[in-house]
């Protein structure tokens, strides 16, 4: 049966190391960790000017594009850029690449821990369209498949699924943020155990969990903007 298991910690600095932070994980274990912190110790810190913080805000989220974009294959308001749970005065942004991220810090807990099998899944949360409250969403991940795809096989019926494909990722880390909390839980770290993932030691392409908006179910209701940029960017 699977396990979450909730990691509390210390307020974390820019100067951490999170695998000095890490408890200790076991073989097979899936350790999700909030966006936050991994940008936090990778730098992405901003200070926002006092006169004006509301603007500098928005300046930093101008950076990174239109106030709903396109951002590492997800559409996301205000581009990541976030001021909850930072000091005041500051503001702190998604990871640089969350996937490269995950597998250097998958990687150095490998060697750590002296682990073969282990993932890692940097996650935030964000909020779906006509719902209240928030979910989380994978940014990057390492050491498993993010996506199972089913398309082939027969339901209970014997009728062959023709699209159905299960988004792993983003279902480890709704479960890690129903534990980990969004206000003084100082909780970064997630350990899920004897999760149902396919572990594997290859280099995960991000194009297995993100679908183009041109080829999406909602992509009538997308700006235009949004298609061009995918497009450009080849996303």
């Amino acid at each position: 049966m699977m396990q979450i298991i909730p990691i509390k910690t210390r307020r974390i600095l820019e100067t951490d190391s999170l695998i000095e932070l890490m408890p200790k994980l076991h073989e097979g274990d899936v350790v999700a960790i909030v966006s936050k912190v991994v940008a936090l110790t990778e730098g992405k810190l901003r200070r926002m000017s006092k006169k004006d913080s509301m603007h500098e805000e928005a300046e930093m989220v101008l950076d990174e594009t239109m106030m709903l974009t396109l951002k590492d294959g997800m559409l996301v308001p205000s581009a990541g850029v976030d001021t909850s749970n930072i000091a005041p005065g500051f503001s702190l942004g998604w990871p640089e690449n969350s996937y490269r991220s995950a597998a250097i810090l998958r990687r150095t807990l490998c060697k750590k821990f002296h682990l073969k099998k282990l993932g890692v899944l940097i996650f935030d949360s964000w909020i779906t369209p006509l719902r209240n409250g928030i979910v989380g969403v994978s940014l990057g991940y390492s050491g498993f498949r993010g996506v199972e795809d089913y398309r082939g096989t027969k339901d209970l019926h014997g009728n062959i699924l023709q699209i159905t494909q299960r988004n792993v990722a983003d279902g480890l880390a709704s479960a890690a943020t129903l534990v980990c909390g969004e206000g003084r839980e100082s909780t970064p770290f997630v350990i899920i155990r004897d999760a149902p993932v396919h572990f594997t030691s290859r280099a995960v392409d991000p194009s297995e969990i993100r679908r183009p908006p041109d080829d999406c179910l909602f992509r009538d209701l997308y700006p235009r903007e949004v298609i061009k940029k995918s497009a450009h960017l080849g996303a």
